[in-house]
């Protein structure tokens, strides 16, 4: 017996609208149910603006591979469709390389009877991409062009503030996130992206007031994922652990490994709460070597004082190629000896920073400028005393500078400050500094 093509019908315009409509507003949640039976039909709807809304919704609900798999379906279905092409243009970069990928924008930019915002958001992919690879000029330009087309377009905005971004102008990213906000207030992109530019100015409980107000104005799983973030960073475990059940929640379409993997984010919560057999229990439960070998950890034989010690050395953000003077920023602020990280940058890096450059800095700064090769004695030793560190990783063809702020004993982790960041890092302090012992790793305290 032979099986003909899948034949289902797609739902009615007008509900494709109204899904379109709530999306913008940022209520994926309430669209879901007008698209009852997406999961298992959406892949049989051959109304290529009827998939993409498909593919955009399960974006916004967890189903992230699927959705992008969407998008490449409607692609090959419709080639021809703008619309389709964009979508699926997002992907190309990172997929085809960003010179494969700008060739095919402007090919399709060539084309006759495109639909000026249909050209605006094409500009505007094109512009991304460029400003991946920090070709600064041309990105503005292209997106100088996009905004003559549409002016007020929310989505167009961001992207600007994107850009500025990338180019550490945040003060000015977070001001065009502001317009952005102002045409559509349930923008989720511009709300995020503000989000995370006042972190990084410092300007942490704005930050919070901005995703709690982003919180109780749309139903957008992303926001509720920055806040799991912003609590879990200031150690506030309860808080955290309650945002990220509420990202859960607002993600009904979660792959189930993904699901499976949140896991081991509430095994680190645990952990801050001091409940060892929930963390152990999540942690064997999540699958992955990290945390397969963390729920071992828990069972090994303790000493009676293991606890949990990380120091309050602040986060500083990084600009271009300057892991180095932002780490020697926040290490420096710590002592009570604060500098500008732009200041350290004009002073000791190019391209990057030297060893000695840095240890040069420390000296000339009266904050000694010690190297030492770091071991797990060394650095609880240390850490005990109240003393973080600068560590570096090497690897074939770069290396990168960031802090060790604490330990934790009770299941034998490193706490690392990494200046590209806003959270902490957690890592198998045995296993992390084993797989850096070609190069040291180097470590200095100021």
């Amino acid at each position: 017996m032979s099986h003909g093509p899948v034949h289902i019908e797609s739902p009615a315009p007008d509900a494709v609208e109204a899904v379109i409509r709530l999306i913008r507003k940022g209520r994926p949640l309430t669209a879901r149910a007008l698209f009852p039976d997406m999961e298992t039909s959406a892949r049989h709807w051959h109304d290529a603006k009827t998939l993409t809304t498909a593919a955009r919704l399960g974006e916004r609900l967890g189903a992230g591979p699927v959705a992008r798999g969407w998008h490449r379906l409607n692609f090959r279905r419709h080639r021809d469709d703008d619309v389709c092409f964009l979508h699926r243009g997002f992907e190309l970069g990172y997929t085809l390389g960003f010179p494969r990928a700008l060739r095919m924008i402007e090919a399709r930019l060539k084309r006759p009877g495109l639909l000026p915002k249909h050209r605006a958001d094409l500009l505007a992919l094109a512009a991304g991409f460029l400003g991946a690879v920090r070709d600064f000029e041309r990105a503005t330009r292209l997106l100088e062009e996009a905004l003559a087309l549409r002016p007020s377009e929310p989505w167009l905005l961001v992207c600007k503030a994107s850009l500025l971004r990338n180019q550490d102008r945040r003060e000015e990213a977070l001001a065009v996130c502001g317009e952005a906000l102002s045409v559509l207030p349930e923008s989720g992109n511009a709300m995020e992206q503000a989000s995370g530019l006042l972190i990084e100015l410092n300007r942490e409980s704005e930050a919070e007031r901005l995703l709690q107000h982003g919180c109780g104005l749309t139903e957008i799983a992303d926001l509720r994922w920055q806040l799991y973030i912003y609590y879990s960073e200031r150690e506030r475990p309860e808080e955290a652990l309650h945002w990220l059940n509420e990202y859960e929640r607002h993600s009904p379409m979660l792959p189930e490994k993904a699901r499976t993997s949140l896991r081991g984010n509430r095994a680190a919560l645990h952990l801050l709460r001091g409940d060892l057999v929930a963390a152990k229990a999540d942690a064997a439960a999540c699958g992955s070597e990290y945390y397969k070998k963390l729920a071992a950890n828990l069972d090994l034989p303790r000493a009676p004082q293991a606890a949990r010690l990380r120091l309050p050395v602040g986060f500083v953000r990084q600009h271009h190629v300057t892991c180095a003077p932002a780490t020697l920023a926040a290490l420096a602020a710590y002592w009570g000896r604060p500098a500008p990280h732009p200041e350290i940058a004009g002073k000791i890096c190019y391209d990057g920073t030297t060893n000695y450059s840095e240890r040069q800095w420390a000296i000339d700064q009266q904050l000694d400028g010690r190297e030492f090769r770091v071991t797990p004695e060394a650095t609880r030793a240390l850490v005990s005393r109240g003393v973080p560190f600068t560590l570096v990783t090497t690897w074939t063809t770069g290396a990168h500078l960031q802090s060790v702020i604490g330990t934790d004993d009770r299941a034998g982790l490193l706490l690392i400050r990494d200046p590209t960041h806003a959270h902490y890092a957690e890592a198998l302090l045995d296993g992390f500094l084993k797989d850096y012992e070609a190069h040291g790793p180097r470590g200095m305290l100021l």
